[in-house]
């Protein structure tokens, strides 16, 4: 298993723009930009329109090696 995998299986199953910044060590924009870009699949509840990302597909985005997340913070 690789440090990739021992970091993420850490993380809760579902997690907000925060909690997946907070993770990573990276603004909550950064995360937010690479939703926008598509480059990190994440889903919209309810009416307040807060994103959430699931494990399994911020995992995939940086194995991909999604650009908004190799970005130096704003």
């Amino acid at each position: 298993m690789s440090h990739l995998d021992d970091l993420i299986d850490q993380l809760d199953c579902v997690l907000s723009v925060s909690q997946a910044a907070k993770a990573l060590g990276k603004h909550p924009t950064s995360i937010t930009r690479a939703i926008e870009r598509k480059e990190l699949l994440a889903y919209r509840l309810g009416s307040d329109g807060h994103w959430m990302i699931l494990r399994e597909d911020l995992r995939d985005a940086l194995k991909a090696g999604t650009p908004s997340l190799r970005e130096d913070d704003l």
